[in-house]
């Protein structure tokens, strides 16, 4: 199966048809990526790059939020002990 190392916040790459951390977004996580592989191979590869998954990703990444929030998980302290993200020097600049 084709993998893909695009990646959102709170989005891990993983092989297409796994689940999610919560069962109950399985479903959402699911169509995402199976949107996405079809995105990125069919369209991004070549060269067009308006990525039509992110309403799908939203629908995801609301519902794991919320699953998430519900298991007592601090989504912001999450975020805070996540890997940094760097810029390019010319994109820091503007």
């Amino acid at each position: 199966p084709h993998t893909h190392t695009h990646t959102h916040p709170l989005h891990t790459t993983h092989t297409p048809g796994m689940e999610s951390y919560a069962p109950e977004c399985t479903e959402a996580k699911q169509k995402y990526e199976a949107c996405f592989n079809q995105w990125y191979a069919n369209k991004f590869l070549k060269g067009k790059v308006d990525n039509e998954c992110d309403p799908l990703f939203q629908v995801y990444q609301t519902c794991l939020q919320s699953a998430l929030k519900e298991r007592g998980v601090d989504l912001a302290e999450l975020q805070a002990t996540s890997p940094p993200t760097f810029e390019s020097p010319e994109k820091a600049k503007k």
